[in-house]
Formats: structure tokens, C-alpha cells, sequence
């Protein structure tokens, strides 16, 4: 189900979806994690590139497709 919703809110915003992130993506969940404090357990940002990775406290960049894939097992 979440795999069908991530597809096709893709394909709808394929247009301008971007494979960079910049800081201003994060403004939202930012806001999110600043007026939460502690209850903020953490924000993920999906992109289109292949890495995940830390960008501030408590938020995230993740590639879209690690919703439906599934980690190599050597990780």
C-alpha cells in the first residue's frame, strides 16, 4: 500500500522532482522538530539519489526506493 502511494506521488511530481537536496527542502520538518523539542523523534526526507544519510539533528535523507527495497545482507 505505502509502496503503491510512493509510486504514484513520484510519477505525479516527477516533474519537478530534483536529485539534490537543498537546505530549504528541510524548512517544514525543521519547523516540526523545533516547536516538538523533545517529542520530535525524527524527520526523513525522500529523495531521487541512492544514498541515506544524517543531515541535521533528528533528520534524515533517504532514497525513496528503500521503502520497497530491501538492504543488502552484508549491511
Amino acid at each position: 500500500m505505502v509502496e503503491t502511494f510512493v509510486v504514484n506521488e513520484l510519477i505525479k511530481q516527477a516533474g519537478w522532482a530534483k536529485s539534490s537536496i537543498e537546505e530549504a527542502d528541510f524548512r517544514g520538518l525543521r519547523l516540526l522538530r523545533d516547536r516538538l523539542g523533545s517529542t520530535f523523534v525524527g524527520g526523513v526526507l525522500l529523495d531521487l539519489g541512492q544514498q541515506s544519510f544524517r543531515h541535521d539533528d533528528r533528520l534524515f535523507v533517504m532514497p525513496a526506493d528503500r521503502l520497497w527495497t530491501p538492504l543488502p545482507t552484508s549491511w
